[in-house]
């Protein structure tokens, strides 16, 4: 039972750390069947998949039926996050990647060299 309270504090953590930076996060968690345990609306249009999982103890790793959703659903943006930190930073990652700022980091624009 104390694995099971665990997950939750993380997935809570990460919930509210995301709501405070603007993400909109609806709980899957209780779907079941090995769907993540949030989807979260980025503010810059994308949706992506969140699974929240204990740092420490039971409950780390993938089940089975998780690894089978996340291979089935490959080809969508899904990060498995220990805490609200690493969420938060595969987030601005994902969007830095995806929707880079205009000039940013190339030559002669801000942040870049020249």
């Amino acid at each position: 039972m104390r694995a099971r309270a665990k997950t939750d504090e993380t997935q809570a953590a990460i919930v509210g750390a995301l709501r405070a930076a603007g993400y909109l996060v609806q709980v899957l968690a209780t779907v079941g069947g090995g769907v993540p345990d949030l989807l979260v609306g980025c503010p810059w249009g994308e949706l992506v998949l969140l699974e929240c999982k204990n740092p420490k103890g039971r409950g780390r790793g993938l089940t089975p039926a998780q690894t089978a959703w996340h291979q089935a659903w490959r080809r969508c943006p899904l990060c498995v996050a220990e805490s609200a930190r690493e969420a938060l930073v595969w987030l601005e990652v994902r969007r830095s990647v995806r929707f880079p700022s205009p000039g940013y980091n190339l030559p002669g624009g801000p942040g870049g060299p020249g």
